[in-house]
């Protein structure tokens, strides 16, 4: 978890504001549209891995939707603390657990899992070619996941971010791919783009496993 450090400071100093955030306003426009993409894959009675699942809102109400159960990992205890909390306030602490650190340097504890969430993760760990390798291997179903836009705006955003962040001395460096690159190595995993939605900043994309079958 070194190379996370940094980055664990950061989410965990939004962790309270951004639960609040969640709980009273839900998703963020880029969730709504990663979550529509996989309601028209469907989800029903499937397990869910969230990889940087930050207060749970998202798994949470994909659970609340007809997923069967949900595992969340976070770099960010405060964030997995505020996760736990809810999912029991909301009646779903039987149906999630979770795990603080790094996916990963732990990813041999997760099983397999039906559907793959990393929603604006991929842009804030240090080598996202490895988390995209191994996240997909975990994979069995739809792999779903939001990322900045490879344009001037978000390459700007962050540079002003990392700046600022450089100026506190922290180490989280969160970075823009190309999007180019992103698609491939999902699909060189043998996975096909089946929704995708963006804005000025950011592209939310459903993917399934080509050798999936749907019943019926």
């Amino acid at each position: 978890m070194n190379c996370c450090s940094g980055t664990n400071r950061f989410f965990s100093f939004f962790a309270k504001s951004y639960a609040r955030r969640l709980e009273n306003k839900g998703f963020e426009n880029s969730q709504k549209h990663l979550f529509s993409g996989l309601e028209s894959v469907g989800f029903d009675n499937q397990s869910v891995l969230e990889i940087g699942c930050g207060t749970g809102f998202f798994h949470h109400k994909m659970i609340q939707s007809g997923a069967s159960n949900a595992t969340g990992i976070d770099i960010s205890e405060k964030m997995i603390g505020f996760a736990g909390s809810l999912a029991s306030n909301k009646g779903l602490e039987q149906k999630t657990a979770y795990s603080v650190g790094d996916f990963v340097e732990t990813c041999d504890q997760f099983g397999e899992h039906d559907v793959l969430v990393l929603d604006k993760v991929i842009c804030c760990y240090p080598d996202s070619g490895t988390l995209i390798r191994l996240s997909t291997d975990k994979c069995r179903i739809s792999y779903a996941l939001s990322y900045p836009r490879d344009s001037w705006i978000p390459r700007f955003a962050f540079s002003v971010i990392r700046f600022f962040l450089a100026l506190a001395r922290s180490g989280f460096k969160p970075k823009v791919y190309p999007v180019s690159w992103v698609r491939e190595q999902i699909e060189q995993a043998g996975f096909r783009r089946k929704s995708s939605w963006n804005d000025y900043f950011w592209i939310s994309e459903v993917y399934q496993r080509e050798s999936w079958s749907k019943p019926g």
